[in-house]
Formats: C-alpha cells, structure tokens, sequence
C-alpha cells in the first residue's frame, strides 16, 4: 500500500468497523453518568455517508482553517520576504538544530497545554517545517518540531480547556486541581520527547528532504542570503508574525476560568459601547458581532481571518498582483486538500461512534463495579479516545460517571482520564494530531510507531510509578 494511502484505509476500516459493530453490541447511553440501555440502530451504507456529511458539515470551521493556511502559505510562498525569511532562519539555526527543535517545542507545547484549542499553532507549523527540512532534516525531525509541540502541550496538558473540556460544569472541579502533577508530567514530556528526538537526529544521516515540503521545495542557497544585493527588509513580515503569535495567545487562553482574569472581557465589554456615533457603538460594528474578547476564541475562524489578512497585507506590501494573489492562493489550497479530506474522516469516526451508541455499553462493561482503578480508568478512556477522537466529548459524557461514582478520588481519577486520552493521542491512528502530521509530511502509520514507542513507553512507566506512589501514600 502507497504511504500516501496508508492513513486514509485505517481510518475507512474504523468507520467501517463502528458500522458492523453497531449490527453486534447492544446499544446504550450514559444519562447523568448513569448508564442506561438505548434502543438499537444499525448503520447502513448509505449511513456512513450521511454520518461523512455531518462530520464536514459539523468540522466546516476547522476545514476552512486547514484550507486556509494552506491558500495563505500558498501566497507567502512567493514573498521575496517570506522566502528571505525562511532562509534566514535556516542559516541562523544551521548545526544548532537540536537547540532550535527545544526552543520551538517548548514555546508550541507550552502554549498548547494552556490554551483553549488543539490546532491554533498549525498556522505556523509548515514554517517550521520548511527550516528544518531545508536544513537537510528528515521528515520525522521536521514532524517533532512542527506537530510534535502541539502534541507535547496535550500530553502535558496544565490549564487547557480543550483538555480538561466540561471538567469544571460536570465534576465542580477546578481547573487546577493537582496542578503540581500536571506541571510535573508536563516537564517529563517535554524532556522525554526532546531527549528521543535529538538522540534520533543525531543518528540519522543528513536527509535532503525538501521535496517532501508543501511550499518551499527548493534547496537552501546560503550565496543569496549572504548577497549584498539581497535588500529585502524582514522587520515588517516579522513584525506581523510576532503580533499573529501574540494575538492568538491573547485569544485562545481561557484567562477566565482558567487564571481567573477578567480583564480582557471587562475591556472588550467597555470597548464595545464606546466611541458611539449616532447611538452607534463604532467598535462592535466595525469588528462585527462575531468578534469575541480575548479568552473567548472557541473557534478557529478568527485565527483565519487574522493570518489571511496578514498575508494581503504582506501581498499588498510586495505589490503583487490580484491575480498572482490568486493563482497562489488556489496551488496553496491544493496543497493541504489531502489535508482537510483526512480532518473530515476522522470526525467522521466520531460521528460514527457518537451516533451508534454501542461503545457505552463497552465503557460499561470495563468500568465493571466503579472502583477507583488507575489501571481500569487509563484503558477505558483510551478506549473512548480512540473512536470519540473529541476529548471534550469523553469528558462531558464520562466526566458525570467519575464525578458519582470516584468521589474523593474524582480529581485523581480526571488526571488518569486525560492520560489515557493522551496516550491515544500519541498513538491512534485516529489521533487528529497524528494523521494530519502523517499526511502533511508523507510519512507512513507504522513508521511514526517505531519513532515515538519509545517516548511514549518512557513517559507511561514513569508517570504510572508516580500515579501509584501517589494513590498508596
């Protein structure tokens, strides 16, 4: 089987496997973390595809995001100071890749596990793919320094809302129960990942890789960035991509109910009945009424909007033309089509599983008496993560059994609950995480197993051994 293909038929099988199930288990629901029998219904052909067509219709937001990034790199592409950006920084971090791969997941995973959405740094992802393969790179490098943050900051998961999703509304705990732990398991991830991933770039020879590179193709030539011909000005595109990086910060960290601050919506609360002309308040109506506050970012449309404009005003800046900006805009949409066809099939097996309720009555059966488990609540909120794919889903239908039946285990039991999930993020071929960094870099499903086992296996025993001493002492 192709590599390219290899992601795509896994995932079909899921979807086709939800659908024979549904004809075998009993189905069932959980009712206010009571599990209680539902009445049968069995997926047909024609279902999977209308299953499909919600999953897409449900995902449109973060597809047109994928789409997006993909059309804005496609413009950025053929920016002189994009292109001398990207150059730049290639030749800055030149034998100091290992230096490079910490610092960028560091500051990816670190925002990623207190933010309030999984795939807000994929808009900066195939830059730092492009460095690092235009370095000479392998992929599974250049997936360690893009993806590999993004996945580190949901394993570490600290104040995420995307991770502990429903946590606060369905179990009344706080999100910064056990932050201590999670703080620890954080910083044991991040060495963990970056200890096997520099160990894997320093036995791996040098790789010219760049084909395998969606925008940037061509090889690295140190003569232009060193030509004093070479006048373009970076100042402005970096400018714009530190107030992108800072605006989406802002944005997507729930400061309320995870720091408790309430500036930034008291402030957008003010901003929006000031400056009044004729009665009307010009700020909210020039920003619109689905302008939000920072913290109140819960979909990735704002970010779309805010990178597209700063690639017309970078396009603008160059003078390009409206119908380069085009043609450059449509070659970068089909570039991460793939992309956005791999996001629809795996919500697709979330919607499969969601609406053929036979996974209930498993999680029934392996949670058994409702004793708190370590051991038993790790496999069933793996087993949930698998098919769910949403981690929000998993909390707010299972989060109501921890929240009965673990009682003064309940925050120890959510920690062990978010594990699991991670762990099927690390390692399901329904991981959203893993396909799309699968896809984007053409890297087969078992390959990407035979790289991160190691971590992962590392990180579990460590984490179980501190579970353990916890749970006895």
């Amino acid at each position: 089987m192709k590599r390219k293909s290899d992601k795509i038929f896994i995932i079909l099988l899921f979807i086709v496997g939800i659908a024979l199930l549904s004809w075998i288990i009993p189905q069932g629901v959980y009712n206010v973390g009571i599990y209680q029998t539902a009445d049968t219904s069995r997926a047909g052909i024609f279902d999977i595809f209308v299953q499909m067509c919600f999953a897409i219709y449900y995902s449109c937001s973060d597809i047109i995001f994928i789409i997006l990034v993909g059309g804005c790199y496609g413009v950025l592409s053929k920016s002189k100071r994009y292109r001398k950006l990207v150059d730049k920084t290639a030749n800055l971090i030149k034998g100091k890749e290992e230096i490079a791969l910490v610092v960028t997941t560091t500051i990816v995973s670190l925002f990623t596990s207190i933010s309030d959405l999984l795939l807000p740094m994929f808009v900066f992802v195939p830059f730092i793919i492009t460095v690092f393969l235009r370095n000479g790179k392998d992929r599974l490098t250049a997936l360690a320094a893009s993806f590999g943050g993004i996945l580190i900051g949901f394993v570490g998961a600290m104040f995420s809302m995307y991770a502990y999703d429903y946590v606060k509304d369905v179990t009344n705990l706080e999100i910064n129960s056990l932050i201590g732990l999670k703080v620890a398991f954080y910083l044991i991830a991040l060495v963990l990942f970056n200890v096997f991933a520099i160990l894997h770039m320093k036995k791996t020879k040098k790789v010219d890789d760049t084909e395998y590179d969606l925008f940037l193709t061509e090889k690295l030539d140190e003569s232009k960035i060193k030509s004093k011909k070479n006048k373009t000005k970076l100042w402005p595109i970096i400018t714009l991509f530190v107030l992108l990086f800072v605006l989406i910060v802002l944005g997507q960290i729930d400061w309320e109910n995870s720091f408790k601050v309430t500036f930034f919506t008291d402030l957008y609360t003010k901003f929006q009945s000031a400056f009044k002309i004729a009665d009307i308040p010009l700020f909210s109506a020039l920003l619109g009424e689905q302008f939000a506050a920072f913290g109140k970012w819960d979909n990735l449309i704002l970010i779309s909007f805010l990178f597209f404009v700063v690639t017309i005003v970078i396009a603008i800046s160059e003078k390009m033309k409206f119908s380069d900006f085009v043609l450059r805009f449509d070659v970068g949409i089909k570039k991460v089509v793939r992309l956005a066809v791999i996001y629809g099939l795996v919500q697709t097996v979330y919607f499969m599983a969601v609406n053929y309720q036979w996974l209930p009555t498993v999680i029934s059966k392996l949670f058994g008496s409702g004793a708190f488990s370590i051991l038993t609540i790790f496999v069933v909120s793996i087993v949930a993560a698998i098919f769910l794919v949403n981690p929000g889903y998993g909390n707010y239908t299972y989060g109501y059994y921890l929240s009965y039946m673990m009682g003064e285990r309940l925050a120890d039991s959510m920690l062990i609950w978010h594990l699991g999930q991670a762990f099927a993020m690390i390692l399901a071929p329904t991981s959203i995480l893993v396909v799309l960094g699968l896809t984007y870099l053409d890297i087969p499903y078992k390959k990407w197993l035979k790289y991160i086992w190691k971590f992962a296996l590392s990180f579990y025993v460590i984490v179980f051994l501190i579970l353990i001493i916890k749970v006895v002492m």
